[in-house]
């Protein structure tokens, strides 16, 4: 099968499975004794990496001195050969890699970057003998002290950080802004502001670009604002001038009318309830039953206050998001311009010093790749790739997923494999943009055009029964209720979702969590194991003590393994 992908929870033979993969890759006659020049498996860290390649080369070294009986017989029946056929395979490849070591590929996805991006120095504008900086705290201190000298001549910057300043003094805090302005500058190494682009960079960076952009922001919210109050005001005058009020319509102090109330005044809440939706254009959901006033409202307030009510929500449903965002931008206008200081300073030092940034590497590396055909990216790095398999997938970033998609889908189309395994519930890198949709959904979207499997690995050979069934229970429970929080968030959003983004979002979280129940081993039956589950209330506030039950847990958790260690 072209594309696999293995859903593994902890415990349950996930290291088996990929090393069971890549000997089966290995061991196959079409992959011939230097197959393992062809094959590439990617870990997430070097530790991982060295226990795969040992537990490869140790299974490796089994089946050729013939101590492995049981793996031989599985492996013979699996590629239909003979035990003897299997052994000479065996010998041959374990020799073959053990004097061709650096070609045998298992590495993690940084490292396997890094040497892409070796091949293409001069590309990359950098020159040879480049460092890679993995220090980057050294190089924001350095960037931070050479923006504060910089404002002795540049007013554009000087103005921004007086106005940090202003901020922060308003806001009782010390005048000195040059942690705060640390703490902004870690945004610089992170993938998600390197996605970005180097156009942001540039463009925030033109003053002349940044007072037209605040401008056309300004204008944004006022225009907004403007049109939704005085469609609020004018329809409230002519509720005035023919008597009417708020709560002579249906659903008396909670009617419709009282949408105007709230668009026409400061309290800037423009989205409209259910009410007034219904109301709009329908003539019978303004009606209380009250024959003077429904006359009244039939006859001259229904043709002039309807229109504003179109007006008002048209403009929402067409500007609110625009509104939203530019509001959200203003409050970050200055910190975003000081954010892209930072950047182009630190690229600046990085340059003078020919260094790489590690937080750079994804970015020239999706551009590398984007630009070129995968053949000639190979050629370069003097590598070449037909199969991969890929651990941990569900921490695979947007933009590694860039990177390596043009890769994958070269060795699919050449006849190669893909096998991935992952378990979203062990999603632990969001912060450094790890995101498990691409092994929900993602990998088989991008690679629709190849058949594909996905397999459950759903019993735990590591955890006593006790551990297994109340992990069981509780993720049996817990999806239910987030994706219930999350559809109430839903049912309450401020911008309406299109009914493909709702319906998808109403069951993500089942989805997502929709094979995590796992079998006990029938060696981890019985007796044996502890679970100890205790529910942390907020304390009383008093003096000296934790405020809130996440600190009150972070309190005594340290306390807790301290215990725990010392019984050994």
């Amino acid at each position: 099968m072209p594309l696999t992908t293995y859903i593994a929870s902890a415990g349950s033979g996930k290291t088996y499975a990929l090393t069971n993969a890549y000997l089966r890759l290995l061991l196959s006659a079409t992959a011939g004794m230097a197959g393992y020049r062809q094959l590439l498996a990617i870990t997430f860290t070097n530790k991982a990496a060295g226990e795969m390649k040992t537990r490869i080369v140790e299974c490796l070294n089994g089946l050729a001195t013939g101590h492995e009986v049981t793996v031989a017989r599985q492996f013979c029946d699996m590629l239909a050969i003979s035990p003897e056929e299997l052994r000479r395979r065996a010998v041959a490849l374990r020799s073959a890699i053990l004097h061709d070591y650096s070609h045998f590929s298992v590495a993690t996805i940084d490292a396997f970057f890094q040497k892409i991006v070796r091949a293409f120095l001069r590309e990359m504008g950098l020159l040879p003998g480049f460092a890679l900086e993995l220090d980057s705290e050294r190089l924001l201190d350095e960037a931070v002290d050479a923006l504060w000298q910089d404002t002795a001549h540049n007013l554009p910057l000087r103005h921004r950080l007086a106005r940090m300043i202003s901020q922060r003094i308003e806001n009782g805090k010390s005048w000195n802004a040059r942690e705060e302005l640390k703490a902004m500058g870690n945004e610089v190494f992170k993938e998600s502001f390197r996605s970005f682009g180097a156009g942001f960079l540039e463009q925030t960076g033109n003053a002349d670009f940044l007072r037209n952009y605040e401008t056309t922001l300004k204008e944004i919210v006022a225009g907004f604002t403007k049109t939704m109050q005085d469609a609020g005001t004018k329809a409230l005058r002519i509720l005035a001038e023919r008597h009417i009020a708020v709560t002579d319509f249906k659903y008396k102090a909670a009617s419709f009318a009282n949408y105007f109330n709230k668009i026409a005044g400061e309290a800037q809440d423009y989205v409209p309830g259910v009410r007034a939706l219904e109301a709009l254009n329908n003539v019978d959901k303004w009606m209380t039953g009250d024959d003077a006033k429904d006359a009244v409202i039939r006859d001259a307030v229904y043709s002039l206050v309807n229109p504003l009510l179109q007006q008002a929500i048209t403009c929402y449903e067409e500007q609110y998001t625009s509104y939203l965002t530019a509001r959200e931008i203003r409050k970050n206008f200055y910190s975003m311009a000081l954010l892209a200081d930072v950047a182009n300073k630190v690229t600046a030092i990085a340059s003078e010093e020919n260094l790489l940034l590690i937080s750079d590497t994804l970015y020239l590396l999706r551009q590398l790749i984007g630009d070129n055909d995968t053949p000639f990216v190979y050629e370069k790095a003097g590598v070449y790739y037909r199969s991969f398999l890929l651990d941990e997938f569900q921490d695979t970033s947007n933009m590694q997923w860039e990177s390596l998609r043009p890769l994958l889908l070269n060795g699919l189309s050449e006849g190669g494999e893909v096998l991935a395994v992952g378990d979203v519930k062990q999603s632990i890198y969001r912060w450094r943009n790890g995101d498990w949709r691409i092994l929900s959904q993602g990998i088989y979207d991008d690679f629709a055009a190849f058949d594909s499997q996905r397999i459950t690995l759903d019993t735990n050979w590591r955890s006593r029964e006790i551990i297994v069934r109340t992990n069981n229970d509780i993720f049996s429970r817990l999806p239910s209720l987030l994706q219930q929080r999350l559809n109430g968030h839903i049912d309450q959003a401020a911008i309406p979702l299109n009914s493909e983004q709702g319906a998808a979002l109403r069951t993500i979280i089942m989805d997502a969590y929709s094979e995590t129940q796992q079998q006990v081993s029938p060696k981890k039956h019985g007796t044996g194991g502890y679970v100890h589950i205790e529910t942390v209330a907020p304390p009383a506030v008093q003096k000296d003590t934790p405020a809130t039950a996440k600190e009150t847990v972070l309190q005594r958790l340290p306390l807790l393994i301290a215990e725990l260690q010392d019984r050994g």
